[in-house]
């Protein structure tokens, strides 16, 4: 930015500022941090059109929830997270994770994004996906192990259809007729940096 247009820009961060603090308030409890500093001016820059396409394309890539399961509507099926943006070297570089249960849907998540990258002018790569795990709300498999934690602690137990990758996924594409559940410990702020496992809760699955 122009030292002449300086105190536009820290008006317009202050306003964003005050703006994301309102609107997650209830969630970023301790606030959220924008910072403006004065830098040297970079030897290198993109071409605007480049900045333009690569600019326009991660606006317009889809993030986040895409379809909830449509016999299960309060649970997300198939979403995709637009993780990291790096640029250096003279080159950028988009990571995606795209994931679903239901593996069309993954497909056509992928395809959208192939197509949005692709019009900017950008190589998109596919890797390490894996099968996604369809819940079966009639398995005799779940049933019986409902019953058996109902026998044990007096109380029904909390079914959960779960948005994540489970190597039951990657199981049930070479296993098919296999009937499965998942279950475990209480995991709280899962794939963050605070992950971390409720202890009392070990022993009782163990």
């Amino acid at each position: 930015v122009a030292k002449s247009k300086a105190e536009e820009m820290k008006a317009m961060v202050k306003k964003c500022h005050e703006t994301f603090c309102a609107e997650f308030a209830d969630i970023e409890k301790d606030g959220i941090e924008l910072n403006i500093e004065n830098c040297e001016i970079p030897t290198k820059a993109l071409p605007e059109d480049v900045q333009s396409n690569l600019i326009n394309a991660v606006m317009a890539a889809h993030d986040g929830v895409l379809r909830y399961i449509p016999t299960i509507p309060e649970v997300v099926e198939t979403s995709s997270n637009l993780a990291i943006i790096h640029i250096e070297g003279g080159k950028a570089s988009i990571a995606i994770l795209a994931r679903s249960s239901c593996d069309s849907m993954k497909l056509y998540l992928c395809n959208s994004l192939l197509t949005c990258f692709s019009m900017a002018g950008m190589k998109v790569k596919f890797e390490g996906g894996y099968g996604g795990w369809q819940p079966n709300t009639k398995s005799p498999l779940v049933a019986e192990m409902s019953a058996v934690y109902e026998k044990m602690y007096g109380k029904k137990p909390l079914v959960q259809v779960c948005h994540a990758g489970l190597e039951c996924g990657i199981i049930g594409v070479n296993y098919p007729e296999m009937d499965m559940a998942s279950f475990g410990p209480t995991l709280m702020s899962p794939h963050t940096p605070n992950e971390r496992c409720l202890i009392p809760t070990v022993g009782k699955f163990y």
